[in-house]
């Protein structure tokens, strides 16, 4: 097993990418991993700097995950070329969506939580048609553990697969927006991060490109400027007391934002209390403006949504 320690998501996708180039094998048209558990420390810190094509598309995709009335296809797609591709052939609804599970399976996980039954308080993403070929794609993630100890909200995610360079810094976001969501909901304490995955991988031609070399150069320089000045890349800023009211006015805000209405998104987003919330939306509304052409003037205060919004071509639907 490869055990990783990580004070936030930089460093852990940064140890994550060197293990595999120095102990990795080649699979196929991969470099391969078995066995890697991630444990990350502080949840807050979940978001990895890495100057990826689609950040944007990650936040929809979290915030369509936590949406209690979510809808498959979801609005994330609108924000990922290859996605769009996907829903196309999938004839207009995909295959599956974890906004659809999340949607099901949440309400049940805060009930057995508060009855401190942690040990059945299981997201369960794997369906047994998955094993006979039923559907183009399947999920990557098989379950998501639940566990509070000492008043405090451990997650514990087991992953059948991961692709570290494309889909890893987004799962440790995703997964760690939904441990931050709980325990905001239940009013209690965070807990660590674990994130295991039976393999991890790079494709091959990361390799043979020097490609790998590159990331792993700017992520040392990012990971020590972090560890330097760890304020100006994460401020602990969460959801807050007040969240289910500002989820509410999240989802009023984007909802208005989707359908080109930028002022009335602006006027939902004004009355969200918590930081985090109102930046999440924020750049939600500033990517719909965007894609419409317009480039509304909205401030940000947390790092990691202006280091998204300086990488200003992600911003725009494609």
């Amino acid at each position: 097993m490869t055990l990783i320690k990580a004070d936030n998501a930089t460093e852990a996708c940064l140890r994550v990418f060197q293990a595999i180039r120095e102990e990795g094998v080649y699979v196929g048209k991969t470099v391969d991993l078995l066995d890697v558990h991630i444990v990350l420390r502080d949840p807050r810190k979940s978001f990895p700097y890495m100057k990826k094509q689609h950040w944007i598309w990650a936040l929809y995709e979290g915030s369509d995950r936590l949406n209690p009335a979510f809808n498959n296809p979801g609005e994330a797609y609108r924000f990922r070329p290859n996605w769009q591709k996907k829903l196309a052939k999938e004839e207009g609804e995909f295959c599956y969506t974890y906004g659809e599970v999340y949607k099901s399976q949440i309400p049940t996980i805060l009930k057995k939580l508060k009855k401190k039954q942690t040990r059945e308080a299981i997201i369960n993403m794997w369906d047994e048609d998955y094993l006979h070929d039923y559907g183009d794609r399947t999920p990557c993630t098989l379950t998501l553990h639940f566990l509070i100890r000492n008043n405090a909200l451990h997650l514990f995610v087991n992953m059948r697969t991961n692709d570290a360079m494309n889909l890893l810094p987004y799962d440790i976001w995703h997964h760690c927006l939904l441990q931050r969501y709980i325990a905001a909901k239940l009013g209690i304490q965070l807990g660590q991060y674990h994130h295991q995955a039976s393999h991890m991988y790079y494709p091959k031609r990361r390799a043979t490109s020097g490609n790998i070399d590159r990331v792993i150069t700017e992520m040392i320089e990012h990971s020590r400027r972090a560890e330097d000045s760890p304020k100006e890349f994460y401020s602990g800023d969460d959801f807050g007391v007040t969240i289910d009211t500002d989820m509410l006015s999240h989802y009023q805000a984007i909802s208005a934002a989707s359908e080109g209405d930028i002022d009335g998104g602006l006027r939902f987003r004004a009355g969200i209390q918590s930081t985090f919330v109102k930046d999440l939306t924020s750049i939600l509304i500033i990517a719909e403006g965007n894609a419409r052409g317009y480039k509304p003037d909205i401030p940000l205060s947390l790092p990691e949504f202006n280091f998204i919004k300086q990488l200003g071509y992600h911003l725009r639907s494609r």
